[in-house]
This record gives C-alpha cells, sequence and structure tokens, in this order.
C-alpha cells in the first residue's frame, strides 16, 4: 500500500511515486494538484476559453502556451507533455487533465495539475520562462519491494552519475529541455533516468529547477529504486524499469556519463559553490 502525505505548512514538499511499474489507470488519474489562487467567478469564462486552446493544441505539438484577456485581467496557460510521448498520447493526457483542472480547482485564478504524461497550469499572473522550482506533494514507499541498495552496491552513487549529467544535456538542449538515459549498475540491473524542463525556459533556470528537484532526491530517496519529483518548472524521474522507448535514446557515443562539464563533486561548473547535486550512497 502506498503512503501519501501532504504537509501543506511546508513550503517545499517532496512528491516521490516509487513503485515498478505504473499502469494505464495511473497514468491517467491526476497524481498531485495545486490551487493557491483565490476563486474569483469573473474569471470563469477565461479560463473556459483558455483551456479550451490549451487542448486544441495538444494534437500538434508537445508544449504551448497561451494568454487570455486585456491587462490587468489577463489569464496566462501553458501544458508541457512528456518529451518522448506521442502526439495521441499527448493529447490523452490534456484530456483528462482539462476537465479535472476545472474539477479540483474551480474558478481559482491559479492551478496547476501533474500528471505521469503531462503537466497544465494557468495562472492571472505571468508562468512563461519561469522555471519555477517550487515543489509540492508527499512521498509513498513500496510495500515488500526491497531497497534499491539491492539492485547494485551504491545505488546513490550510480543514480547520480546518471542524473547529473542529463540535467546538463536538458539544460543545454534548447528549445526542447528535455533529457533519457539508461546506465547498467550491475549484472542484473539498468538504471533508467529522464529530466524535462518547461521548453521556454533559459539554460540558467532550467538548470537550476533541475538542481533543486535532483536535492530532495537526495535527501528522501537513496533506497528506493524509482522516484519521480514534479516542480512547477520541470520534472525528474529515475526508475530500476524502462520509463521510457529505449529507441528513443541518443547514440552511445553522443555523451559519457562522466560528464567533462561537471566538477569533482558533481556540480555543474557554473553553478554556484552551494547549489550541489551530488547523492551520497
Amino acid at each position: 500500500m502506498m503512503e501519501n502525505h501532504l504537509h501543506a505548512h511546508v513550503p517545499i514538499i517532496l512528491f516521490i511515486f516509487l513503485s515498478l511499474s505504473l499502469p494505464q489507470t495511473i497514468k491517467s488519474q491526476v497524481l498531485l494538484q495545486e490551487c493557491p489562487g483565490a476563486k474569483d467567478p469573473s474569471y470563469h469564462d477565461k479560463i473556459d476559453l483558455l483551456l479550451a486552446e490549451l487542448l486544441s493544441k495538444s494534437n500538434h505539438t508537445s508544449y504551448f502556451n497561451y494568454t487570455v484577456g486585456v491587462a490587468p485581467d489577463v489569464l496566462y496557460g501553458l501544458y508541457m507533455c512528456r518529451g518522448d510521448i506521442s502526439m495521441q498520447r499527448c493529447h490523452a493526457c490534456l484530456q483528462d487533465a482539462v476537465p479535472s483542472i476545472k474539477k479540483i480547482c474551480p474558478d481559482n485564478v491559479e492551478a496547476t495539475v501533474w500528471y505521469v504524461d503531462c503537466t497544465l497550469r494557468y495562472a492571472n499572473r505571468t508562468i512563461f520562462s519561469n522555471a519555477d522550482s517550487n515543489v509540492w506533494g508527499g512521498k509513498g514507499q513500496p510495500s515488500g519491494q526491497g531497497t534499491a541498495n539491492q539492485y547494485a552496491k551504491d545505488f546513490g552513487g550510480q543514480l547520480s552519475n546518471l542524473m547529473r549529467p542529463l540535467m546538463e544535456d536538458a539544460a543545454r538542449s534548447s528549445p526542447k529541455h528535455f533529457a533519457i538515459n539508461k546506465s547498467d549498475i550491475s549484472t542484473v540491473a539498468t538504471l533508467y533516468g529522464l529530466v524535462q524542463c518547461l521548453p521556454d525556459t533559459r539554460y540558467g533556470d532550467c538548470q537550476g529547477c533541475l538542481v533543486e528537484g535532483y536535492k530532495h532526491f537526495a535527501e528522501c530517496c537513496n533506497d528506493s529504486f524509482w522516484g519521480q519529483m514534479f516542480l512547477r518548472g520541470c520534472n525528474l524521474m529515475f526508475s530500476i524499469d524502462p520509463i521510457f522507448d529505449e529507441s528513443a535514446l541518443p547514440p552511445t557515443d553522443s555523451r559519457s556519463l562522466e560528464d567533462p562539464t561537471l566538477t569533482g563533486d558533481g556540480r555543474p561548473e557554473d553553478l554556484p559553490k552551494n547549489s550541489s547535486v551530488r547523492v551520497s550512497g
């Protein structure tokens, strides 16, 4: 049984799902929601118009932002689908997300819902080109499924070796800001990683969001073999089970996991000294 704890009084909260697989029913469920804005019925029509426009675009592009209204009564909205999924799957996720966000946060002037395949967000303040690193949620532990270290010695170090270069790749891969890779961590286990930022964010903002999310992996999940972190501006995921289509992987010689752009302590060279992304085993 998965335990899920929400702590509304904590400004930064971890959101980790730990499981060996995600059935289709989980993919179509809201994993996390946030309704921080006040309710304002005068925004009802704007919200409907905005969400309808976003949904209509999800057949054609994995990311889109849109604005409704005239200043000062403007509503900003966006969605982001995972960079490795089909447009059909992206659209299916938005078909679930649009009615859900209206039901969960009716007439709120700001709202976000997170799914496995997509994020949908709107606010009455600008949210574009903004890799907001606030984290909301809870964490779950698998029951009777062991710990990460049964799959590899120093699992935390292996996770670090996989995820650190991925964060750098995603930050630099404008405009998509998406990266995946895998690593054989023992003779019996492979570790898969996926990271993504909002496509319209700058390199430094994307990198900072991913580093912030990854620090929480280090704090909570060294013994976990499946984890997912949702922030407003980026997502991170790792698993010992495949979490993406391996045909989408970059060529094996395109990048080494021992990334020369990273310093010995696991910190990208151009990050501030106090921003560490290292995971201790």
